[in-house]
C-alpha cells in the first residue's frame, strides 16, 4: 500500500499551470518496480487525490485505488491501453450520495465567497478540486501553495487566516442548514506540508485502510494504534498517512523535500532517492522485508 503525491513522486514534481490540474508524475524507475511487484501481489494506492488524476499514473499497477482519503474506493483492473473504459469492477463510498451531494454544495459555496476568492488571487494559491468518478460530485478541495518561494512563511502567517475564513464559512452554512456535526465538511491541516485540505465528510487513511481490508471501522475495540494487520507494507510521507502507518505491519516514511519535517508514526524512514533501490531489493529478496534492505 502506498500514498501517491510526495511518496511515489516528490512534492515539487508537479505541473503548476494555473489553467490545468496539477498532475504529479511517478519517475519511470519507480513505476517499473511497482509494475513488477503488482504482477506478484496486489498494489493498493491510498491518496487524497481523486480517481481521474490517480488513474492516469497508476492504471498499470494499482489493483485498488482509494481516492480522496477513502471517500471513494475503486476496485480496478490493471491495464496498459489508454482507451480501456471498463476497468472499474467495483465503486463504493464512505458516505451516502445525499450527504456527499449536500456537503458538496458547502464546498462550492465556500469557493465562491469573495473573501476566499480574494485570498486565492492575492496569495497565489492553487486550488485542486476533487470529484467522484461518477456524477462528478465535488468531495474535496486542496489549497496548494507548494510553488511559493517561501511556503514556510505562508504556513505560519497566512494559512491560519485562511483557515479561520474557511471555518467561519462552514459554521455559518451548516447552522443555516441545520446540518449535524457528523455531516459537516472535514478540514485536514499539516505541520509542515504546503497544503490545506477540505473534504465533504470526515475521512482519513485509517478509515480507508479498514475499508480496503473489510474491517469493521465501527467496532469500538479498533483504534489508531492497531498493528495486527500482517504482511502489509505502507509507504507515506505526511501526517495524513499516520492512521495507515499505525495499522500496517511495516511502515516506511518517505522524505522527498528537506523543507518538510512532518511528525510521522512510521517505524522506518527512507529518502526518496533511495525508494527505487529499496523496491528493487524487495523484489530480489522475494518480497520478504528485512531492515537490511533499507541500508544505503
Amino acid at each position: 500500500m502506498s500514498d501517491f503525491d510526495g511518496t511515489l513522486c516528490p512534492t515539487s514534481l508537479v505541473n503548476h499551470s494555473l489553467f490545468q490540474k496539477s498532475i504529479p508524475t511517478i519517475p519511470p524507475q519507480i513505476e517499473v518496480s511497482l509494475l513488477k511487484i503488482s504482477q506478484l501481489i496486489p498494489v493498493f494506492i491510498v491518496s487524497s487525490k481523486d480517481f481521474d488524476l490517480l488513474h492516469v499514473t497508476t492504471k498499470r499497477f494499482a489493483s485498488t485505488i482509494s481516492c480522496v482519503l477513502g471517500i471513494e474506493t475503486i476496485n480496478h483492473i490493471k491495464h496498459e491501453d489508454e482507451t480501456v473504459l471498463d476497468c472499474i469492477t467495483e465503486r463504493r463510498f464512505s458516505a451516502d450520495t445525499q450527504t456527499l451531494t449536500e456537503n458538496s454544495k458547502i464546498l462550492s459555496h465556500l469557493l465562491e465567497q469573495e473573501k476566499i476568492q480574494s485570498y486565492i488571487h492575492e496569495c497565489d494559491i492553487r486550488i485542486d478540486r476533487k470529484f467522484t468518478s461518477c456524477n462528478k460530485i465535488l468531495i474535496g478541495i486542496t489549497f496548494d501553495y507548494r510553488h511559493l518561494d517561501n511556503w514556510e512563511k505562508f504556513k505560519k502567517v497566512d494559512e491560519p487566516r485562511l483557515l479561520e475564513i474557511i471555518r467561519r464559512t462552514i459554521n455559518e452554512h451548516t447552522q443555516l442548514g441545520g446540518a449535524s456535526y457528523e455531516m459537516e465538511p472535514y478540514i485536514q491541516t499539516y505541520t509542515s506540508h504546503p497544503f490545506l485540505d477540505l473534504y465533504a465528510v470526515k475521512c482519513d487513511k485509517g478509515l480507508a485502510f479498514d475499508s480496503l481490508f473489510k474491517r469493521n471501522s465501527n467496532d469500538p475495540t479498533l483504534s489508531d494504534s492497531i498493528t495486527n494487520t500482517k504482511n502489509v507494507l505502507y509507504l507515506g510521507d505526511s501526517e495524513n498517512d499516520n492512521p495507515a502507518f499505525r495499522r500496517s505491519d511495516i511502515s516506511i516514511g518517505v522524505s522527498s523535500d528537506k523543507r518538510l519535517n512532518p511528525k510521522l508514526a512510521c517505524k522506518y524512514n527512507i529518502e526518496f532517492e533511495h525508494l527505487s533501490i529499496f523496491l528493487n531489493r524487495l523484489l530480489e529478496n522475494g518480497l520478504i522485508f528485512s531492515e537490511n534492505l533499507l541500508k544505503f
